[in-house]
């Protein structure tokens, strides 16, 4: 992603104070916010923020809240207090595109290092410079070239830096605090590093962890690919040469070129940088060093939401995030969320967007707790799941015939598990049931009485109707209605309280009137309930038959999908036997020229919608028709849970079909199988 930069400053615009991290000395803040004024600017902040009988500003909310108020008032800049701890903290509660949507300069370093990641990974550059608090502690040109850049975002080259690896690199200069960086490792917050200059710089740590925290940096495989080091100040870590021994030495033979001695960290004088600028970084053997600034950074235009333009996705390798960030812009959907785990860890958790844009719609930021109409995604991580549950418990085998009560079909289960019924792909019930004084029981007699096509059995047609009949067998199995028997035996064990079913609730009674709309996705505008779909479920058929369905009716976030993948996997809390996944995965149980084992979808075509760098033979998943998905390649435990609202506001929209195969090539490339 190229990074570009926000607006410079002009006197008398706004500069905001956050408490994103530590606590504040309120007479050192008051002082430096006397400075902000002093130098021109308008300074706001909220005073019930700094102070609190622990180490942090205040409560992680409270200090996301602060940070996320400053943005959406996009003043010249947000200046933080100080750094500390706690700004990692605060990164899930973060939209992953809030930056990027409202572009503002971002000041600050130490601890504000993962709030400078978050910031990068939007596109967005940032200052690494003086912080509020500390204002008076530094030297008066320290704050004062500081307001400078920020006037003019052009920054200065530095010579006469000591080499420590000869070479030559160029790249956009990121990092920050190694404690902070190393901390982000293996998180969905750290910028890409393969091509960048990496900035380090530390404080107040001991020799043997310095040397520890630099080992596990360069020989992580997040850095392979870096293309130049330099390193800052480390403030009271002891013997000052001992220390640049030790970078010496860490660095050596690593090929990889390094400088040190910028003016930069935790001393009384610091430079301020420009961080996503690009640098070329010149080193010498026993010359000294530099490190000149390449060019400006572009400034930002505010993105276009719709614009109409080709999707990125379309025209060559980018990362997940941007993927991600240009669907909420081009029209792809409102709002999405990204989440992947390998070997049961979480790699990338991105939120990004709006739930909605529509006027009737509850618009809100899309957070990680933002809950998605799962769709036909239901089918696999309910439908299939509590039906290999009830083999092991022995209340039924594939080669059991559906209850003629329950379906005229004469389908088996294994036959309604792999789409081979006969039973048709979709027929439009739910008119006829909304117009009878009944719904659910004129659209239950329905389904009930639809015959197999004898020409269809054994053929795969994937088939809603098979799976509403097999979740009213569930009901049957069970004796448990179906929404609490998947809570009972899926979401309680994995604790995921928000994955569940969401009854059709009238108008008046919908999340959208009762306030609650901005926790859900709005999915389509629906010209029977005259508005747009918030907070309840999408799927027609499920509206009229009470919002439970084995084929759809599910809503969660993308961290719910992803803890069913992971115990399905064998990681965390297990909800099915190892011996029931393999058999419910088993390639071997798809009728010829399908694609479905006995509950879960295979890639099929090229492209797949799971892209091509999952393992084919390896690799089960399903879609959700309001554009959710997941995918899991078993042979290297990695899921991908993908969540969009592509239907809102139209169903005519087939952009997904693009993003999908994109953002999972994308994720496995950054997972080093590309």
């Amino acid at each position: 992603m190229s990074i570009l930069s926000p607006p410079p400053l002009k006197p008398g615009d706004t500069i905001r104070v956050v408490h994103a991290a530590g606590a504040t000395d309120i007479a050192a803040l008051d002082r430096g916010i006397a400075a902000i004024s002093a130098a021109g600017y308008v300074v706001r902040h909220d005073p019930s923020l700094g102070v609190r009988d622990g180490y942090l500003a205040g409560t992680d909310r409270e200090r996301a809240a602060d940070l996320l108020g400053a943005i959406e008032e996009q003043p010249g800049a947000i200046i933080f207090a100080r750094g500390g701890y706690g700004s990692m903290r605060i990164l899930d509660l973060l939209p992953a595109d809030a930056l990027r949507r409202k572009p503002t300069w971002l000041v600050g370093y130490s601890d504000i290092t993962a709030l400078h990641s978050w910031a990068h990974r939007q596109g967005v550059a940032t200052i690494h410079g003086p912080m509020v608090a500390g204002f008076s502690r530094y030297t008066d040109s320290s704050v004062s070239d500081m307001f400078a850049l920020l006037a003019d975002p052009r920054p200065p080259s530095f010579s006469g830096l000591r080499t420590i690896v000869a070479g030559q690199a160029q790249g956009p200069l990121i990092g920050g605090n190694l404690s902070l960086v190393c901390a982000l490792l293996g998180s969905s917050y750290l910028p890409t590093l393969a091509g960048s200059v990496l900035l380090l710089e530390e404080v107040g740590e001991p020799a043997y962890r310095i040397d520890r925290m630099l080992t596990q940096l360069l020989i992580s495989p997040h850095t392979r690919g870096i293309a130049g080091l330099v390193f800052g100040d480390f403030t009271r870590c002891g013997d000052a040469a001992a220390v640049d021994a030790l970078i010496a030495e860490r660095c050596a033979g690593r090929g990889v070129p390094a400088i040190g001695g910028l003016k930069v960290g935790h001393g009384e004088s610091t430079e301020s940088l420009i961080l996503g600028a690009r640098v070329q970084l010149d080193a010498s053997a026993g010359l000294p060093a530099s490190l000149v600034w390449q060019a400006a950074v572009p400034p930002m235009s505010a993105p276009s939401k719709h614009s109409g333009a080709a999707p990125v996705f379309l025209r060559g390798r980018t990362s997940a995030v941007d993927l991600a960030l240009e669907a909420t812009r081009d029209g792809t959907c409102t709002g999405l969320q990204l989440d992947v785990q390998l070997r049961g860890e979480t790699t990338h958790r991105v939120a990004v967007g709006e739930t909605g844009h529509t006027d009737d719609a509850v618009v809100a930021p899309v957070t990680h707790n933002t809950r998605f109409d799962l769709a036909s995604v239901t089918k696999a991580i309910s439908t299939a799941v509590l039906a290999h549950v009830a083999i092991d418990e022995a209340l039924v085998t594939l080669d059991d015939v559906v209850p003629a009560t329950l379906s005229m079909s004469g389908a088996t289960l294994g036959d309604l598990l792999r789409h081979a019924s006969g039973l048709p792909a979709w027929l439009r019930i739910y008119d006829d049931a909304r117009a009878s004084e009944d719904p659910r029981t004129t659209a239950r007699a329905r389904f009930a009485a639809l015959e197999a096509d004898s020409a269809q059995r054994g053929a795969c047609v994937y088939s809603d109707p098979g799976y509403i009949v097999l979740g009213w067998w569930l009901e049957l199995l069970f004796e448990r209605p179906l929404d609490r028997l998947f809570e009972e035996r899926i979401a309680a064990p994995l604790g995921r309280a928000t994955l569940a079913f969401r009854p059709p609730m009238p108008l008046e009674d919908s999340a959208v009137a009762s306030g609650e709309g901005a926790t859900f996705a709005a999915t389509e505008y629906s010209p029977y309930h005259g508005r747009t779909i918030q907070g309840f479920v999408h799927d027609e058929h499920t509206q009229v038959l009470g919002g439970a369905c084995g084929h759809a009716g599910l809503f969660g976030c993308a961290a719910d999908v992803s803890a069913v993948a992971n115990s399905l996997l064998g990681f965390g809390p297990q909800v099915l036997s190892p011996s029931a996944v393999a058999r419910m995965w088993d390639r071997t149980q798809r009728v010829p020229e399908g694609s479905y084992t006995l509950g879960w979808d295979t890639p099929s075509i090229v492209p797949s919608m799971a892209g091509s760098l999952m393992s084919v033979e390896h690799t089960v998943g399903h879609l959700g028709f309001t554009g959710t998905s997941l995918w899991i390649d078993r042979s290297r435990d990695v899921s991908v849970t993908l969540l969009t609202n592509r239907v809102h506001p139209t169903r005519d929209n087939a952009r997904i079909r693009s993003l999908r195969p994109a953002i999972h090539d994308a994720v496995m490339q950054e997972l080093g199988y590309g």
